[in-house]
């Protein structure tokens, strides 16, 4: 299943009654620090909750998405809550508010969330606006607005709502390096996702063929008409090693023609005359896939003149 910015309605309607807390009528007190970060009635504007607080740990997460549980659970997820507010208009939010192992793992997350479209708002670290949705990333936090009805929204609502619930999240972190390397001031590179496995290679980059470069960390994006990838490795021994088992992958089951392969460069064709290019550099890995080989190089070019500032 393909998991890109349509998923975040799927996220907040596929909501189940187990492990909820009473739907409040007054402040409730719990020990419980997610809890604390929905606002109660009256303390986000004119929004009320309107439904049961729920909260689900680890593997009852489940219970909450049916079908996209493991990719959560590839960035490494912790706990979500998840509850519906309703306004005075009688337009109804569903809330959810993730909290993941570290900022790094809930910036991935948002990034693949968002890649498809919506626009920034400033929210948070960074926030992204869709018809009926609002994203936000703060911290090891992403939260979910999401209208129970697409065709009732209400922007300037439900951007309070999403302040009021930012101001209660914990602290800030930076992008993790490799997006930052990939989005930095010189960079042409557009729709950017921090990867943490195969599960969001596959969902980031529809030009691949499973994680058959073995990737734990890495970045991808969108240049031109080319899609780059890197992967970054512990040592340059596991780089070369993911490498050729690429290659192997590629040249027998996926059919790909081996066109060059030299020190610092490797080329493939595939069927459709479509150009895949690695280029190892120390522990670091680029990958640039296009219909044509000089976009490919112009794709990894741009990478190659900075990509020692990963190392």
């Amino acid at each position: 299943m393909k998991y890109n910015a349509t998923v975040v309605l799927l996220l907040a309607l596929l909501s189940l009654a187990q492990g909820c807390l009473p739907a409040p009528q007054e402040k409730i007190t719990l020990h419980n620090s997610l809890v604390e970060c929905f606002p109660d009635s009256g303390q986000a504007g004119s929004w009320t909750i309107t439904d049961s607080l729920c909260i689900y740990r680890g593997k009852d997460l489940y219970l909450l998405l049916d079908g996209g549980a493991d990719l959560f659970e590839e960035y490494g997820f912790l706990q979500v809550g998840s509850t519906v507010y309703t306004d005075e208009l009688g337009v109804a939010v569903t809330v959810e508010v993730y909290e993941m192992t570290n900022p790094a793992a809930a910036f991935g997350i948002y990034s693949l969330l968002t890649v498809e479209g919506g626009v920034k708002i400033e929210i948070g670290q960074e926030a992204t606006e869709g018809e009926y949705y609002i994203q936000v990333w703060k911290g090891r936090f992403l939260v979910t607005i999401t209208a129970r009805d697409a065709d009732r929204w209400v922007k300037d609502p439900a951007r309070e709502l999403a302040r009021a619930i930012e101001r209660r999240l914990e602290g800030g972190s930076r992008k993790p390096d490799l997006a930052e390397f990939m989005s930095g001031a010189d960079s042409t590179y557009q729709g950017i996702v921090y990867l943490r496995g195969g599960l969001g290679l596959a969902n980031a980059w529809t030009f691949w063929y499973g994680n058959i470069v073995r990737l734990t960390e890495g970045v991808t994006g969108r240049s031109g008409s080319g899609n780059s990838l890197i992967v970054r490795y512990t040592d340059g021994e596991e780089c070369a090693r993911a490498l050729d088992s690429a290659l192997t992958e590629l040249t027998g089951p996926q059919g790909f023609t081996l066109v060059s392969r030299a020190d610092r460069d490797v080329v493939l064709h595939d069927k459709q005359g479509a150009t895949v290019m690695f280029v190892p550099a120390g522990r670091v890995l680029l990958v640039a896939g296009a219909r044509s080989q000089e976009e490919a190089r112009r794709c990894i070019g741009e990478l190659q003149i900075r990509v020692s500032r990963l190392q």
